[in-house]
């Protein structure tokens, strides 16, 4: 089995986020207006004999094993979530609906923001297994996003729903942003710079 690394993405990654946030849901799109993708550092998890274009090609498959991707994955958003108490992931379901029926079935805590769900993981929820579920109820659509960013004021864990204040304070708050990458094998994370 090769031997895997983080690597960081000189180029090509923000236009593949930018084309990501921009098919996103409000939180993607209030989150593309208000973060400089130019000015940050992207980073994925890949076999280190995986170079040049193969590895710039973001939406192409067959290169990474998905379970050492997703580990790596889980291991930097619990890393971030354990910065303190007012961190909060928001992962983007772009399928689900709130008047969908099984809405109310997901594992993970659901929160509505008008037509949007999104799965949430505040600081002192961050384990491995809340982090899988969030991540797994938000992927049963066809682009996964994620939200590493502060909890807006006066908003409290078990909430139902964001407020469009709320959607933008986490928008001009978020540390990190997370895709979907390699054709759903692997990820892309942006961290602000």
């Amino acid at each position: 089995m090769p031997v895997y690394l983080e690597q960081e993405l000189q180029r090509g990654a923000p236009a593949y986020l930018r084309d990501r946030l921009g098919d996103g849901l409000t939180l993607a799109r209030e989150s593309l207006a208000s973060v400089n993708l130019g000015a940050g550092r992207a980073l994925t998890f890949v076999p280190e004999d995986l170079l040049g274009e193969r590895l710039l090609k973001l939406d192409v498959g067959g290169k990474v094993k998905c379970q050492l991707a997703t580990d790596w994955y889980i291991s930097k958003t619990r890393a971030f979530l354990a910065g303190g108490p007012d961190r909060i992931c928001v992962f983007e379901n772009a399928m689900a609906r709130p008047s969908d029926p099984g809405v109310g079935s997901f594992l993970s805590c659901t929160v509505i923001y008008g037509n949007d769900v999104y799965h949430v993981v505040c600081a002192d929820e961050g384990s491995d297994q809340a982090l899988l579920c969030a991540i797994g109820d938000a992927m049963n659509a066809w682009m996964s996003l994620g939200f590493m960013t502060r909890c807006p004021p006066g908003w409290n864990k078990g909430a139902k729903s964001f407020s469009l204040d709320d959607i933008k304070f986490m928008a001009t708050h978020v540390e990190m942003i997370t895709a979907d990458a390699y054709d759903r094998e692997g990820w892309l994370i942006w961290e602000r710079g």
